[in-house]
């Protein structure tokens, strides 16, 4: 049996015709799945009409049993839309940071694909695309394929930052009222569980925190607590988080102060330990 079509790819909510050109006679037709594409015989032409997105196979039987197997991918979008063609992550050094991108336009049942793995991975969620970037500098691409099999190429570039918070998350902490306030490596200390450090020591503010003596963060900085990134500043901390302790005094590779109302300061910091960046931020009353 011969068709003048090998493959239908055809529009949802309209019709095409396919030519049954070689066969013997008393022909016979159904879809595997008509809620996606429905299927009537004609003598020996062949009409389907794209009901819903997906692909399913019709079947074609003659007199003699021969059988033909006809695709057909019904669609209702041209092409894949994304929010974004570009994507830019700047992960924390050590880090992995995730990125959603939403699908604008496409035709469901979404999967993709990264062309390296050891840049940033995928995964789908209904009409999004969650890109994770591994911690490594470099390029890749994302394909996107839906339904109907069409696709959408999303060019990733990942590049490292030593600044600890992006322009979202530094607004949320500048909104952070209670003080003393500490963040660092994901373990927060707040008022009235620890006993705080504010003072001056060998000419440089420290802040900071103690807990039986067991638990200790010292943060040094310039008596200037002007808004602005500062130089020379230092960290040491002991079981924080628990089981973590630096190696004496470290020099911090970024601290800023983001905010100060005149009574107190919000200051965020990083460093980098064995080639991954730590970092945290505080709320402290600024030294009379």
């Amino acid at each position: 049996m011969v068709l003048d079509k090998e493959a239908i790819d055809l529009k949802m909510e309209e019709n095409t015709e396919v030519l049954i050109s070689e066969g013997n006679g008393d022909y016979s037709v159904f879809s595997i799945n008509p809620d996606i594409a429905a299927v009537t015989l004609n003598d020996d032409r062949i009409e389907i009409y794209g009901k819903n997105t997906g692909s399913t196979n019709i079947i074609i039987s003659d007199k003699k049993t021969q059988l033909k197997r006809l695709p057909v991918i019904v669609y209702q979008y041209d092409k894949i839309v994304l929010e974004e063609e570009t994507v830019n992550i700047d992960f924390k050094i050590g880090n992995k940071k995730d990125v959603t991108i939403n699908i604008l336009e496409g035709n469901g049942k979404y999967s993709a694909v990264s062309e390296d793995e050891t840049i940033a991975t995928v995964q789908t969620s209904e009409n999004t695309i969650i890109i994770t970037a591994q911690g490594k500098e470099g390029k890749t691409n994302i394909v996107v394929t839906d339904a109907s099999k069409r696709q959408a190429v999303l060019s990733i570039n990942t590049q490292s930052t030593t600044i600890p918070y992006d322009e979202e998350e530094l607004a949320a902490i500048m909104e952070e009222t209670t003080a003393p306030y500490f963040v660092f490596d994901a373990s927060t200390a707040s008022a009235p569980y620890y006993d705080y450090l504010n003072m001056i020591e060998n000419g440089m503010n420290l802040s900071g925190y103690t807990r039986y003596d067991f638990y200790v963060l010292k943060i040094y900085y310039p008596k200037d607590v002007s808004i602005g990134e500062k130089q020379g500043c230092k960290i040491s901390y002991q079981n924080i988080p628990y089981g973590k302790s630096s190696d004496g005094v470290l020099d911090l590779e970024y601290f800023k102060i983001i905010k100060n109302d005149g009574s107190k300061i919000w200051a965020v910091f990083s460093l980098i330990e064995k080639d991954v960046l730590k970092y945290g931020y505080f709320i402290q009353d600024i030294q009379p």
